[in-house]
């Protein structure tokens, strides 16, 4: 056998499962976060979900038909002005749904310039930590948050004029930074409740869900958990699996849930050892997943990585090895597990057409790629190696299952002790590959001189 497959054959769980329900998509208040290219998206969702309630990140363009199955609406901020000719698009019928609103920075914006106020670009801007100053004393909004207090802005373009039926709540430094229309349950902040830069940012989002929207705390880590098996069962079908666990706690969870989905096909875990590891990680990992009771082959081939090289704009890169740019890079790495996926399916017999791919993509990497299943307008932060445009195609074919693609990290820690999983790998981050690949120099070979010592550190 090639030496750079080594097999371990570990015991398999006897952890019994139960017997999971799809959950009807109306038992639950959903609210819609409207998304016109939010860099803070990800947080108001996760600040939503921590709070109990569903959220998903939906188009601003999204249609009446689309929105009907949600409560209320955030209009999130995004980096365009309300007043620019290519400003997102965006369903001018949410305002007059009846339904609440929330608007963020450019939301907010959106709201008054829709309804009939006024937005001016003006000489001063507000960008980092501001104190407001809060005007209406019984705002539901503001309850339980001081007078005074720090928030985050950061925008150019300021309310100057506000729509009928509206009254200035807060402002800053004579600036509007929050209006409200009580009796249409419709509010507008200048500044990112979503941030720990905004002290009180939580109890603003609270009051609207709660106390403004009327919504109930009930999206629990059950719902997310029987959510996961149900997309397992419903997506793989029969079919086998092909998992890469790289002893993370994505990958790790992403494992003990195809184990507990029962599959009548098999689930095959792969651990690569692609030089990118730390010292002595795979070993470290593989016993940690033997605790675990996962079954997987450990495959060694850095060399495979190193003179790994992908397609970029329609330009083929240089090898990994001799690449500095930290997008290329990931983009390569992301690619080069997709074509270690199909070398694989080959050396295990299985059928490259029909097999999938499991992976332990997590919302935010969606979000931070700007992939389209989290979002239609938000730009790119970086490339995940998750979501290249070679998993993309993936996708498309129905070979991949990702069913932590709704969660965010500390939802996936928390699921993880609920299914009994380790401390180790619960908290355990050993960098797949980008994490570490980025921040190491290009050479063509190994760095090893005569006064080369192990690293135990």
């Amino acid at each position: 056998k090639n030496k750079i497959y080594q097999k371990f054959r570990l015991p398999t769980t006897s952890r019994k499962s139960t017997t999971i329900a799809q959950i009807p998509s109306n038992t639950m208040s959903k609210i819609a976060i409207l998304d016109p290219g939010a860099q803070y998206g990800k947080l108001i969702d996760k600040t939503v979900r921590k709070l109990g309630v569903e959220s998903q990140i939906v188009d601003l363009a999204a249609s009446s038909e689309e929105l009907a199955d949600y409560a209320a609406y955030i209009v999130a901020g995004g980096g365009s002005s309300v007043h620019d000719a290519d400003a997102p698009k965006y369903n001018a019928e949410i305002f007059s749904s009846g339904k609440p609103i929330l608007g963020i920075c450019y939301g907010l914006q959106l709201i008054v310039k829709e309804l009939g106020g006024k937005v001016e670009k003006l000489d001063t801007r507000e960008d980092g930590p501001i104190e407001i100053s809060v005007d209406k004393s019984d705002s539901v909004l503001f309850e339980g948050t001081p007078a005074k207090q720090i928030v985050l802005m950061t925008h150019g373009d300021t309310v100057t004029e506000l729509p009928q039926g509206f009254e200035l709540e807060a402002t800053s430094g004579g600036l509007t930074a929050a209006i409200a229309n009580e009796s249409k349950k419709m509010y507008g902040v200048q500044f990112h409740p979503e941030t720990d830069l905004t002290v009180h940012g939580s109890q603003f989002i609270s009051n609207f869900l709660f106390k403004i929207a009327g919504l109930e705390a009930n999206y629990t880590l059950d719902d997310r958990h029987q959510t996961a098996i149900q997309e397992i069962r419903d997506t793989v079908g029969d079919r086998d699996v092909l998992l890469f666990v790289s002893g993370g706690v994505d990958s790790t969870i992403t494992a003990l849930l195809m184990a507990e989905a029962k599959l009548s096909g098999a689930v095959h875990a792969v651990h690569v050892d692609h030089g990118m590891m730390r010292h002595n990680e795979s070993e470290v990992v593989e016993v940690a997943l033997k605790a675990a009771g996962i079954d997987l082959d450990l495959v060694r081939d850095p060399d495979f990585f190193m003179n790994a090289s992908t397609d970029i704009r329609g330009t083929k890169s240089k090898t990994l090895k001799e690449t500095t740019d930290p997008e290329e890079k990931r983009a390569i790495i992301g690619d080069a597990f997709i074509q270690l996926r199909n070398r694989e399916i080959e050396r295990l017999g299985l059928d490259a057409d029909t097999t999938v791919l499991a992976m332990g993509t997590l919302r935010p990497d969606l979000i931070e790629s700007a992939s389209e299943l989290a979002s239609g307008n938000a730009k790119v932060i970086k490339t995940h190696h998750n979501d290249t445009p070679l998993v993309r195609e993936l996708r498309k074919r129905g070979q991949v299952i990702e069913p932590l693609k709704e969660l965010h990290k500390d939802e996936v820690r928390e699921l993880g002790h609920k299914l009994g999983a380790p401390d180790e790998l619960v908290w355990r981050h050993p960098f797949p590959g980008p994490g570490l690949g980025i921040r190491l120099l290009c050479a063509k070979e190994p760095y090893m001189n005569d006064d080369f010592a192990d690293v135990t550190a």
